[in-house]
């Protein structure tokens, strides 16, 4: 009884199921993307910083020399 129900609800649901999960991958994929450009755009940012620090440094230890 039981796996006939299954059977039965699974050939209705899967079309609905599959175009549910498609969806929810690409939702997940656009997230994932958003994330990782956040990491990055924070990354850059650090970066960004670093090298002014450096120059800094640079600018500094050249005009002592």
């Amino acid at each position: 009884m039981k796996k006939k129900f299954f059977f039965h609800f699974n050939k209705k649901k899967l079309k609905k199921t599959s175009f549910l999960v498609k969806k929810i991958f690409i939702f997940i994929s656009i997230k994932k993307m958003a994330f990782f450009e956040k990491i990055f755009f924070h990354f850059n940012k650090k970066l960004k910083k670093m090298a002014f620090l450096v120059k800094k440094f640079f600018f500094h230890f050249n005009k002592k020399n």
